[in-house]
């Protein structure tokens, strides 16, 4: 089984800009985790819904974090990792012969 897979945006806030891309699959809202650094070394989990709204792609191949109103200031960085499980519930071996039925 792997776990160790991590996927993760960062942008530096811009002044004005509140939307930011995620690149990664999304199948819920609940699927990005996103962090807020402050240039004083801080850091804190955001809180959906309270902190920022998202909205996932149509053929849920990423989607866009949008923060609210002075939750981020210019220079802040906001990370955001993806917080779908990369597990591999399946054992499967590289020498293996796949059959499909006829």
């Amino acid at each position: 089984m792997r776990t160790d897979q991590s996927i993760i945006n960062r942008y530096t806030v811009t002044a004005g800009v509140l939307s930011y891309s995620v690149t990664f699959p999304l199948y819920e809202r609940s699927d990005v985790a996103v962090y807020l650094g402050r240039p004083d070394g801080s850091e804190r989990l955001l809180v959906l819904d309270t902190d920022y709204s998202v909205s996932i792609n149509d053929n849920q191949t990423g989607g866009t974090v949008v923060l609210e109103n002075g939750v981020a200031e210019a220079g802040d960085v906001l990370a955001l990792l993806s917080a779908v499980p990369y597990t591999q519930e399946l054992d499967l071996s590289n020498v293996a012969t796949i059959t499909t039925p006829d």
